[in-house]
């Protein structure tokens, strides 16, 4: 019971027993009520010097509950180290609380994999999918985006979650999430920028998908689910075509500009530093970035290259390039 932890006004509660806190959140208009981690710290010292360190759940650790910023009594409890860092987002309504419960898949979005070292084989291993390590909330508090790169190995995630018929709850999949999904894991999607656009659109940036050739992808906040496809006229994502192209690499809010349904993106180190400024129609996303078609490109790459796009948007229908 070491460690398992709960959300509490002190978070300190204990088990019978138990040496470490285990934490408490007391809800409820009229009854205390709690929200209690379920799962223990302990460590394994295995066999042929194979470690296993695994961490309890210390559910409201400082910073864990966040209120949402136009929701009262609506709190989202994030807890990337929940079951041995598989992490969990929980949506809490407070008031509306009649009967405490312990964090799960039943009333939780969660991961899948746990920490895993084994420093037998030279630290390999893996940090955990750590739900809830990367989040924000959307524009108008309503929504919470949960961000987490590390899912599946590498592959990453995206998805979005809130109250009532927005709870979004159960292992991360392609079902309930966006996901990466190369073999081995490396997709890291949403890695980089992830921004919410007008007219109910979420902006995904993982120049890590797909050996590094990089995608942008653009759903609808209803609809954060499935995996890349650059499939042009039903696709979500513009992707780069080489790998190593490393399209969305160092996006940040000032290189995304959008006019009614279309999206532009500028990519300073797409194909090796030569940049590029990709147009993207944001009903219709899939593609390729292709000179021809779809994007103002460089022509210079390596360390002096051009980086087409490098100083992102001063307004609109005006960019600065930098060569």
């Amino acid at each position: 019971n070491l460690l398992r932890g709960a959300a509490h006004a002190n978070a300190t509660w204990r088990a019978a027993g138990a040496k470490q806190p285990k934490g408490v959140l007391v809800a409820g208009s009229t009854t205390n009520l709690s929200v209690l981690g379920t799962n223990a710290y302990y460590y394994d010292y295995g066999e042929g010097g194979s470690d296993y360190e695994f961490y309890g759940d210390r559910v409201c650790a400082e910073g864990q509950a966040q209120a949402s910023p136009t929701q009262a009594g609506k709190v989202a409890l994030i807890n990337a180290d929940w079951n041995h860092k598989r992490g969990a987002v929980t949506m809490l309504d407070l008031p509306a609380m009649t009967q405490s419960i312990e964090v799960d898949a039943t009333n939780s979005l969660v991961g899948s994999t746990p920490v895993f070292w084994d420093y037998w084989c030279g630290y390999c291993g893996t940090d955990g999918d750590r739900v809830g390590d990367r989040w924000q909330w959307s524009k108008d508090g309503t929504r919470l985006i949960v961000i987490a790169s590390d899912w599946n190995y590498g592959d990453g995630a995206v998805t979005v979650t809130g109250w009532g018929a927005n709870n979004n709850v159960g292992a991360i999949s392609s079902a309930n999430a966006f996901v990466g999904s190369s073999e081995g894991g490396g997709d890291e999607i949403g890695s980089d920028l992830v921004m919410e656009l007008n007219g109910g659109k979420l902006l995904i940036a993982s120049p890590n998908w797909n050996d590094e050739r990089g995608a942008v992808s653009i759903l609808d906040m209803n609809n954060v689910t499935g995996t890349v496809d650059p499939t042009p006229g039903t696709g979500n994502s513009m992707v780069g075509e080489l790998a190593g192209d490393w399209f969305g690499e160092g996006l940040t809010p000032r290189h995304v500009l959008q006019t009614g349904s279309t999206v532009v993106v500028a990519s300073p180190q797409w194909r090796f530093f030569k940049g590029a400024i990709t147009w993207i129609n944001a009903a219709s996303p899939g593609g390729v970035v292709n000179s021809a078609t779809n994007s103002l490109v460089g022509s210079v790459g390596g360390a002096s290259g051009d980086q087409v796009g490098s100083e992102g948007f001063i307004g609109p229908g005006t960019t600065v390039t930098h060569s």
